[in-house]
């Protein structure tokens, strides 16, 4: 056993104060190798510098007391803690660029009317639901394709869809929805995705959605 410190010794090798160290004792994280019974006098080994800079490191990263805890107790998979706690961060870094993002819009658009926006996008997310979907094939581009939308449409307000729906004791949810998968309408200025985008008619891929839910007793 290497020579025996007192607190402050500890605290001064260790370029923290007294009431650091004594924080890390109180929440188990630290606790002195000695304590004299008349003096209450707290005493460290030297080499337990090294643990307390270890301990230390972790707050600096955002890991939490109870975690570090954890960690020095072996009730967890230390990887998994550190792990989990990686997660977090780089879903918290994410979001936050995303609100960054929505903020240099914000900027954008105040640069070009001299004022806050009038209207600022809004957005959600929307929770993942089941729908009921229909598609169908038309051979060109004609006559064919309306009546195949006005049909699916018709299909799915009183049609096949909806009585499959409440035959499954279910009720539409939200409005229907048009996923156009592939097409030919790529637009001036960007480019969709090759995948999304075909010059013959026959290999458009649109689908019409209708979402449902229980219904309720």
């Amino acid at each position: 056993m290497g020579k025996r410190l007192r607190i402050g010794q500890f605290a001064r090798l260790a370029h923290v104060t007294i009431r650091t160290v004594r924080h890390y004792e109180d929440e188990g994280l630290l606790r002195p190798c000695c304590v004299r019974n008349g003096s209450r006098y707290r005493y460290y080994d030297a080499a337990q510098l090294l643990t307390f800079h270890r301990i230390a490191a972790l707050p600096r990263v955002g890991i939490s007391i109870p975690d570090i805890r954890r960690l020095l107790h072996g009730s967890d998979d230390g990887i998994e803690v550190l792990q989990a706690h990686r997660e977090r961060l780089r879903s918290a870094i994410d979001e936050q660029t995303m609100q960054l993002r929505q903020l240099d819009a914000m900027l954008s658009g105040v640069d070009q009317a001299a004022d806050f926006p009038a209207t600022c996008a809004r957005v959600r997310a929307i929770p993942p639901m089941i729908a009921l979907s229909r598609r169908a094939t038309v051979p060109e581009l004609s006559e064919a394709v309306s009546e195949m939308f006005e049909g699916a449409e018709a299909d799915a307000g009183s049609g096949t869809m909806h009585r499959w729906i409440e035959r499954a004791g279910a009720v539409a949810s939200a409005p229907r929805r048009e996923i156009y998968h592939r097409f030919g309408a790529d637009e001036r200025g960007y480019r969709l995705p090759d995948y999304r985008l075909t010059s013959n008619p026959a290999d458009y891929v649109t689908e019409l959605q209708m979402p449902f839910a229980p219904a309720t007793r």
